[in-house]
Formats: structure tokens, sequence, C-alpha cells
């Protein structure tokens, strides 16, 4: 983890503010936060991604749609269905036509139900 925040520090004073390569860092610190169960931590660094990649990238851009994805399992680790089921939605939305069908990330947009909505109704 320390050098991915020693890479946020110098994409900060390289880059100009709210550059999308600093949301894919984010991404990919919040990614490690996530797989050590630190869900915490990990949604603070998914969701300033996300509010990097909504001002610098289209709506339907791949990255935005993969971090609503990457949100929408976290939401579904700690157990928050709707959280889950809304961000899902809203990769769905993002990707829209711009994959196509067989691609590995829509593929696995559409294919999400989040497993405590599949628990829930057992």
């Amino acid at each position: 983890m320390e050098k991915y925040h020693k890479a946020k520090k110098i994409y900060e004073s390289v880059l100009p503010p709210g550059h999308p390569s600093l949301a894919l860092l984010l991404v990919n610190i919040a990614n490690v936060h996530s797989r050590h169960n630190q869900y915490e931590t990990a949604l603070i660094h998914y969701e300033a991604a996300l509010e990097l990649q909504q001002a610098s990238l289209p709506g339907d851009h791949p990255d935005l749609a993969r971090t609503l994805y990457n949100l929408a399992k976290l939401h579904d680790l700690r157990g928050d269905t709707e959280m889950a089921n809304n961000c899902s939605q809203r990769a769905k939305d993002a990707i829209g036509q711009t994959l196509n069908a067989v691609h590995p990330l829509k593929a696995a947009i559409a294919a999400f139900v989040p497993e405590t909505a599949i628990t829930t109704r057992l």
C-alpha cells in the first residue's frame, strides 16, 4: 500500500486536478482495500474515483462503468443490497451501447446479481 500512496502523491503533484489517471489509481487502491476486507476505506477511494471520473469522462466511458460495478460489488459485500442494485443499474446505464454484448466488462455488469439479494430471498 505504501507504494500506491507514494504514487498518489506523485500523481497529484504532476497531473492537473481531476485527471482521469488519478481516478484509476484511486480505484486500484480501493481494490486492494476491498480484497483485505477494509470496506470503509475501499468505499472512500471508490467514491473519490467516481467523483473524478464523473467530472472528467463522458457518461458512457468504460472506466466509469467499471468503478460503478466495483462499487456494486463492494456494497454487496457490505450487505447493502439496495446500494448494490443502484450502482449496478448505474453501471449498466453508463455502459449502454458503448461495448458489444460479449465484452467481458459488459457481460460481468449484465450478470451481476447481489449475493445478499439471493440469500435474502432463500
